[in-house]
């Protein structure tokens, strides 16, 4: 069990709590050190659910004047439907890998940044509001990269739809159908995935050891030595980027690049094979224009 996610899920319920109580009448916050508080979270959560809570007279000066309520970032049922995700992620976490604790737990979090209507800045907590800009980067790359994998399932897909001469009948059908040609497709992309690091990393290193090559410029007529001064930060990064060179690289000639990556955690989408045909499945029930040209009858 990672302490450190338990840390967090503890931070995050505690400032949810005290931007509902910011927001809507509640004495929550001074319940929270009360013994009996466990005692009473059924009830106040079933309030919540029900959307049985007035605005504080904070909210009420925030819309006074405009009669706006959009100003008002969420309703109470919103913040019951995270504190039931975070009572289940704390059920589960005896059961649950480390990946699947942090991949759960950046879900939560980001499910409050999108209920705050994407204004990180209302979480009013320096580390989270870090840990939430970090997810949020992170996840928005991640979908950025979704896009070159989906392409390659929709090629395949339109491919044995005029190999076969006929459509399947079902999404389950399709996929299933494809999978082993789907795997080797992603093979091939991986090695391209892996390349195109090696040369964005190599490029980005070069930048950096070239900032401590001593310059020379001309000034009225005279040739003055200039060096940029080196930083430990600096020297770090480069650090960091040469031991990920060095894995890349090992990655890229092992016997097999896929396998490997998966190993060493490099979060590529669709790297799971064990639920490769679920996780596609899902997505493609919600491409309708894509079901049409693969499907007999949607």
């Amino acid at each position: 069990m990672d302490s450190k996610i338990i840390s967090d899920l503890a931070l995050l319920e505690q400032n949810i709590l005290e931007n509902f109580c910011y927001y809507y009448q509640c004495n929550l916050e001074e319940e929270l050190g009360n013994p009996l508080y466990a005692a009473m979270t059924d009830k106040i959560m079933l309030r919540m659910k029900d959307n049985d809570f007035r605005l504080s007279e904070q909210a009420l000066s925030l819309i006074e004047g405009s009669d706006d309520i959009k100003l008002i970032p969420f309703k109470p049922d919103q913040v019951f439907e995270l504190l039931v995700q975070i009572n289940s992620l704390r059920e589960d976490m005896e059961q649950l890998k480390k990946t699947l604790q942090k991949k759960r737990y950046s879900n939560i979090l980001m499910t409050y940044v999108d209920v705050l209507g994407g204004r990180i800045y209302l979480i009013y907590n320096t580390a989270l509001e870090r840990q939430a800009k970090a997810t949020k980067a992170a996840m928005e790359k991640h979908t950025k990269s979704l896009y070159p994998r989906r392409e390659i399932i929709c090629r395949v897909l339109r491919e044995q739809v005029v190999q076969r001469g006929r459509k399947w009948d079902n999404p389950t059908q399709a996929v299933t159908s494809i999978i082993p040609i789907l795997i080797k497709e992603f093979e091939k992309d991986d090695v391209i995935w892996i390349k195109s690091e090696i040369t964005r990393m190599q490029d980005e290193l070069q930048k950096l050891e070239q900032d401590d090559v001593p310059m020379f410029e001309s000034r009225s007529g005279n040739l003055i030595k200039r060096k940029k001064a080196s930083s430990t930060v600096k020297a770090k990064k480069i650090t960091k980027l040469q031991e990920q060179l060095k894995k890349l690289d090992r990655i890229l000639h092992s016997k097999n690049p896929s396998v490997m990556l998966k190993d060493l955690e490099y979060n590529l989408p669709y790297n799971n094979t064990a639920y490769l045909d679920e996780t596609i499945i899902h997505w493609l029930r919600g491409q309708p224009e894509m079901l049409e040209e693969i499907l007999n009858s949607i």
